[in-house]
C-alpha cells in the first residue's frame, strides 16, 4: 500500500510561481479511489468516468507536463511538475 505522500504530485514554488503568472492555475494531482483531484485555490475533482483516455506526459528536460482527456472533449493539464514524478 502506498503513503499519502506517493498519491500526491505537486510543482516547486518557483516554478508554480512562473507558471502562475502566465495562467497556468493547477499546481498539482492527488489521486483518490473514485479519480483524480486537480489541486489549486479551488480544488477540481475529476472522476475516472470523466476520462476519455488515460493521462499523458510530456516535457523537456527536468519539467513535465501531464495531460487529462475529458469526456467532454476538454483538455486538462498539469504543468511544472518534476519530471521524474510526473511520469
Amino acid at each position: 500500500m502506498q503513503s499519502p505522500d506517493e498519491l500526491e504530485i505537486t510543482r516547486g514554488g518557483v516554478t508554480g510561481f512562473f507558471l502562475g503568472l502566465f495562467g497556468k492555475r493547477f499546481r498539482g494531482i492527488r489521486l483518490t479511489d473514485t479519480g483524480i483531484v486537480l489541486l489549486s485555490r479551488r480544488p477540481q475533482e475529476v472522476p475516472f468516468s470523466d476520462m476519455a483516455a488515460p493521462a499523458e506526459v510530456s516535457g523537456i528536460l527536468w519539467v513535465g507536463t501531464v495531460s487529462f482527456h475529458l469526456a467532454d472533449g476538454l483538455k486538462t493539464q498539469v504543468a511544472g511538475l518534476k519530471r521524474r514524478d510526473a511520469g
